[in-house]
């Protein structure tokens, strides 16, 4: 059972395999979505993620 802490679906899962072949899961935070215009819903040049 993980930490509480990491039990939120606001971090992302990343199964990462150990040298001795265990598999253990690392929890990261989610980037964020690409900005996108207000009017037409285009992705947004220049806008860093």
């Amino acid at each position: 059972m993980p930490r509480p802490m990491y039990r939120s679906r606001s971090l992302r899962r990343v199964y990462v395999r150990l040298p001795g072949g265990e598999t253990t899961i690392h929890y990261e935070r989610r980037k964020p979505r690409q900005a996108v215009c207000a009017i037409c819903g285009k992705p947004l040049n220049g806008v860093p993620r």
